[in-house]
Formats: structure tokens, C-alpha cells, sequence
């Protein structure tokens, strides 16, 4: 009844829609199943897709056509996969960076960067020497050019002389005034 040209479409979208259907029914009768079962049930509408395609390129080709086909796609699908997961990996881990703390010198408990008092015995607490990343609000040593954390490049550095004047952190002497920079 099916036309040949049409006809791997045609199974391709009769699979889709009975595994659409049969998603739809265990969602409203058996969610417990349907939670469990989570992505695959899709998977095999993707799986279906693979197989029409490579069904439909054997049908018109050699063996070893077909063969060099399906390898070539297998590294296509794979390498886009890998990838693909590989960006959402490096995503997700950036963003449950921890935020930034202030450690207490007098019991050693971590509070929150900006806190003024430890939050366990009271201590003043100094805020941390550095340089914060725009990025990730890591503190980096002094002088660092980049996050050790996220690799973000950070903002230069630049002393005030006391006439006014910025310079770069590197910079002995004032180039407004010639004075000699670092309060010698």
C-alpha cells in the first residue's frame, strides 16, 4: 500500500507516533515507570531515524559503500556526542564552583567572602589579599594574569602614588611624580 520511495519515512513515523502514544499513557497511568524509564523511551525514536537512514543509503549502494557509510556516520554521531556531552560536562561543573570564603585565623571556619566577624567565635576577620576574578569571584594571588580558577584573564593591577597618580603594579617609580613606589 506504501510506495517504496516513502516507504522508510513512513516507518520512521508510525514508530514515532506509537512511542509518543505509549509515552503519553505511561506518564498519566504509571508515572513511577515512565520517571524510570526517562530518556530511553526517546532513544528509540532516534534509534529508528539512524536505521531508516542507513536502510534507505544501503538500499542504493554497494556493500562496501554501505560499510564506509555507516563507519563514517558512527564517527559523525560519536564525535557530536562527544562533544556535545563534553561542552555540558565543563558547563555543569562551572557552575558548582564553591562559592568564595574568608577562613577564620583563630578557629579555622570558613565564612563568607565579605564577612566582617567569624560567624563561629566572633573574630575580626581581614578580607582576603588579591585579586578577585570578574568571572568566577575567585581571589588570586597578587599579580596573577589569570584565574587559577576558570582561566579568566584578569583586570591589571595599578598602584596609586601618592600625588594622584595610577601606575602599573610592576612599576617602581611614579610616572606623574618620579617618586619612588611600594611607601619607600
Amino acid at each position: 500500500v506504501i510506495p517504496d520511495k516513502v516507504r522508510i519515512p513512513c516507518y520512521i513515523v508510525i514508530i514515532a507516533a506509537f512511542v509518543t502514544l505509549v509515552k503519553m499513557v505511561m506518564n498519566a497511568y504509571v508515572p513511577e515507570i515512565y520517571n524510570l524509564l526517562g530518556v530511553y523511551l526517546d532513544l528509540l525514536v532516534v534509534n529508528c531515524i539512524i536505521l531508516g537512514r542507513a536502510e534507505m543509503f544501503a538500499r542504493e549502494h554497494t556493500v562496501a559503500d554501505s560499510a564506509l557509510d555507516g563507519l563514517g556516520m558512527g564517527l559523525g554521531i560519536g564525535g557530536g556526542f562527544s562533544t556535545a556531552m563534553g561542552q555540558m560536562t565543563n558547563n555543569l561543573g562551572a557552575m558548582n564552583q564553591p562559592a568564595p570564603t574568608i577562613t577564620c585565623p583563630k578557629c579555622g571556619i570558613a565564612n563568607p567572602s565579605g564577612a566582617k566577624f567569624c560567624a563561629n567565635c566572633g573574630q575580626t576577620l581581614q578580607a582576603q589579599q588579591g585579586t578577585p576574578c570578574p568571572k568566577c569571584s575567585q581571589i588570586n594571588p597578587s599579580g596573577a594574569r589569570f584565574c587559577a580558577n576558570c582561566g579568566a584573564p584578569l583586570a591589571p593591577q595599578t598602584i596609586r602614588c601618592e600625588c594622584g597618580q595610577e601606575n602599573p603594579s610592576g612599576a617602581r617609580f611614579c610616572s606623574g611624580c618620579g617618586k619612588k613606589l611600594g611607601g619607600e
